[in-house]
């Protein structure tokens, strides 16, 4: 099988997935051994166009999807670095929401992701309780990313 211009073999895959596995993992495996049927999947699966392997993921969004995590939201957060808040998205109304749904069909169908998307701002917040607020240990660093960005996600 080829993958990407380089030459695979199914058992050589499997096997790396164990290795970087049993590597992470370490005693905590369930099993020394690989699943003899595991190869026999991940065969098929590698065999079958790659148009098939996630298809699903290239079905439109639909405008029921949007509300439901639009109003798992939560309100009072920071904003990323566009200053726009989850307050905007919930309170936006229905043009709002047809417009973030037309972006995110577009960025699955031409498989591109919004540079915007890929900047976070990186701010530090202090977890010391009563300790020494000079100590840089005693923060801790959180991502802010554009609101539109978490929906997608």
């Amino acid at each position: 099988m080829v993958v990407q211009g380089s030459s695979f073999y199914d058992s050589d895959v499997v096997n790396g997935f164990y290795k970087h596995f049993h590597g992470v993992f370490g005693s905590h495996m369930p099993e020394d051994e690989l699943d003899p049927n595991l190869e026999q999947e991940l065969s098929q699966y590698l065999s079958m166009p790659s148009s098939l392997h996630n298809s699903f993921l290239n079905d439109p969004f639909e405008m029921q999807e949007l509300d439901k995590v639009i109003s798992s939201l939560s309100r009072r957060k920071s904003p990323g670095h566009d200053s726009l808040l989850n307050e905007h998205i919930i309170h936006g109304g229905r043009y709002v929401r047809l417009l973030i749904l037309a972006l995110f069909n577009s960025v699955t169908k031409h498989n591109r992701v919004p540079d915007d998307w890929q900047t976070s701002v990186i701010i530090s917040i202090y977890k010391g309780k009563g300790k020494d607020k000079t100590d840089p240990a005693r923060y801790q660093p959180i991502s802010l990313i554009q609101v539109v960005s978490k929906l997608f996600e």
